[in-house]
């Protein structure tokens, strides 16, 4: 990143932290975004262990994002033996951001039903900042019906300062069909162009004519454009803490108090944020699949209309900010915790051992995993080798495709010598 960048004719920037949840998506979403694997990614929480930066760049704009650890708890910490990057770089992460982009998992009925407190804190304590909701795993619900209920609960009936969604309990049964296929083709068109959108409606408008309904004519129209933040809301009420809380953050600037100040303030964010679902600061809402690439294009096209005209602050050819030992480390303890068992990995040792070239020019990279106790050590080899081996062949694979270059992975599984006397 010491590589002085290359102006562009009217360059433009935005820097975007993505935060979230452990294992919402968001190192999937940064990889699909950038189309190049920079950030780790297992089913096991927690494989991001710090921000994690990547730089697109397209025509005249660069988007710099950042991928934060997931947000988690004191308590949660200490419990997975998390170093404390994981608990402070989300935080730190959105002091020179242009844009907050909050990673949702509507796939699970926890995480859809509420945004965790710790985010909504942080949105809290930035209000200035500009902020997305990214709904991952859309491709998992059974309606787009559903998907514009969990909507409406996290972004409190607001979009853009704009009421959204509407009731229709009092709808009559014979239209449930209609909306059934409306769906069907929402779900066809729901990430397309403007263009396609509107071929989208048309379809439905056509398909509408075909039922004896008693709605009116834009209604399956309406359907699409749920969608895309058109609808009335009824307003969510709001607690009196929360008010308090509103008009007490408008007054101070949180990073500039400490001590007795802070604890009160904290106690002031506890007390206005409970019962609070949502959030109603967000400017858009995207629906998305980051495993599948739903939504991916349509989210970047946003991202690099968002950019701000700026000079560059990094050299165009940079993508990431990682080392090259730090992407080595991260993709094997990612195939670690892939293949090995409940909080086996997070307890493991990590050390290059060599970093060269043959004579070939082939990359030649020799790693130890360091085990606390035998009984881990021999988890960790597995019966006649065949894990470590697992283990070494899937990571080979992914770090061939983030080098772009043919390269050979040895890892030797050791055992932690106990200090002497």
């Amino acid at each position: 990143m010491l590589m002085q960048p290359i102006q562009p004719p009217d360059p433009h920037m935005l820097h975007v932290s993505i935060i979230g949840a452990p294992n919402s998506g968001k190192s999937t979403l940064t990889n699909k975004l950038l189309g190049w694997r920079v950030c780790s990614v297992s089913k096991k929480v927690h494989t991001t262990r710090k921000n994690t930066f990547a730089l697109i760049v397209e025509g005249n704009t660069q988007i710099a994002l950042l991928d934060t650890p997931g947000i988690v708890n004191k308590h949660h910490g200490k419990r997975h033996h998390l170093e404390r990057s994981l608990m402070v770089d989300p935080q730190s992460s959105l002091h020179d951001t242009d844009m907050i982009a909050v990673l949702v998992d509507v796939s699970t009925p926890l995480s859809r039903s509420a945004i965790e407190y710790r985010i909504l804190r942080l949105l809290h304590l930035h209000p200035d900042k500009g902020s997305i909701l990214i709904l991952n795993k859309v491709d998992m619900l059974k309606s787009h019906t559903e998907l514009l209920h969990i909507t409406r609960i996290l972004t409190q009936g607001t979009i853009n300062g704009e009421p959204f969604g509407t009731q229709f309990s009092n709808r009559k049964v014979k239209n449930e069909e209609l909306f059934k296929k409306a769906d069907e083709e929402i779900a066809k068109g729901s990430h397309l162009n403007d263009s396609a959108r509107l071929q989208t409606e048309n379809k439905i408008s056509e398909m509408q004519s075909d039922y004896d309904t008693d709605i009116d004519s834009n209604f399956a129209k309406e359907q699409v454009r749920k969608l895309y933040n058109t609808e009335p809301c009824p307003v969510v009420k709001k607690s009196p803490a929360y008010e308090t809380l509103v008009e007490c953050l408008s007054d101070y600037d949180y990073d500039m108090i400490d001590g007795e100040d802070k604890v009160k303030q904290e106690r002031v964010l506890h007390r206005g944020l409970a019962g609070v679902k949502g959030w109603p600061g967000f400017s858009n809402v995207f629906y998305i699949s980051a495993i599948e690439g739903i939504g991916i294009d349509y989210l970047k096209q946003y991202l690099l209309k968002k950019a701000i005209p700026s000079p560059w602050i990094y050299h165009p050819s940079l993508v990431t900010d990682q080392m090259p030992q730090e992407i080595l480390e991260m993709t094997v303890r990612e195939k670690l915790l892939d293949h090995l068992p409940k909080e086996i990995p997070y307890n493991l040792t990590l050390k290059i051992n060599t970093l060269n070239f043959d004579e070939h020019g082939r990359f030649m990279i020799l790693m130890e995993i360091i085990c606390r106790r035998p009984g881990i050590l021999k988890m960790v080899v597995g019966k006649e080798g065949r894990v470590i081996k697992s283990i070494a062949e899937d990571a080979t694979q992914d770090l061939m495709n983030t080098f772009k270059c043919d390269l050979k992975l040895k890892l030797i599984v050791k055992l932690l010598k106990e200090p002497s006397g």
